[in-house]
């Protein structure tokens, strides 16, 4: 199951896909560069799921269409 969660405008501002899984980050973005980077690092890797939890707690949940 997906859930999903939406931040006030300009808050959150990113153009790139980060993804956090098993241990690494990978940073995609898909605009003008076309670039991916994947980090394999348990320190980054607790990092960004300490906030990715902040930032899912503080975001408001999207209603389903």
């Amino acid at each position: 199951m997906r859930a999903s969660r939406h931040l006030p405008a300009g808050i959150f501002d990113i153009s790139n896909e980060i993804n956090i899984y098993d241990g690494k980050v990978s940073i995609i973005t898909l605009k003008n560069e076309k670039i991916g980077v994947l980090i394999q690092s348990q320190e980054i890797y607790n990092s960004m799921k300490v906030m990715f939890e902040v930032l899912w707690k503080s975001a408001k949940t999207a209603r389903r269409s």
